[in-house]
């Protein structure tokens, strides 16, 4: 858990600000502190998993659409825990439905 604090990252993250990086489980223990810590970084993306619906629409208003990914963490956890909530936070909103489950993903490793 301690390998996932954002505070061990910070110099990295800004002394590396061309090469894209994808933090993992939003920070997992602390995801208030990463979104604040990457905010104004456009190079650096978050995935969902193991984060409750409240932190992950936090994180879509805080970073915006794009730098936010499905994730799961398969097979420590359900990939249909992670699905129904970003469902639930897409409801009636496909054009987010598709870039948190797809299209950033595809847009980052350019496919």
């Amino acid at each position: 858990g301690d390998f996932g604090l954002i505070g061990h990252y910070k110099k990295i993250l800004s002394d590396f600000g061309r090469i894209k990086f994808i933090f993992a489980h939003m920070g997992f223990y602390e995801p208030r502190a990463t979104l604040d810590a990457v905010e104004g970084h456009e190079n650096i993306y978050v995935d969902v998993s193991w984060q409750p619906p409240g932190i992950i629409k936090r994180a879509i208003a805080q970073l915006g659409e794009s730098r936010i990914m499905f994730g799961t963490d398969w097979p420590y956890n359900l990939q249909s825990t992670s699905l129904k909530m970003i469902m639930d936070i897409t409801e009636g909103r496909p054009g987010l439905r598709e870039r948190l489950l797809c299209s950033n993903a595809e847009e980052l490793i350019r496919i």
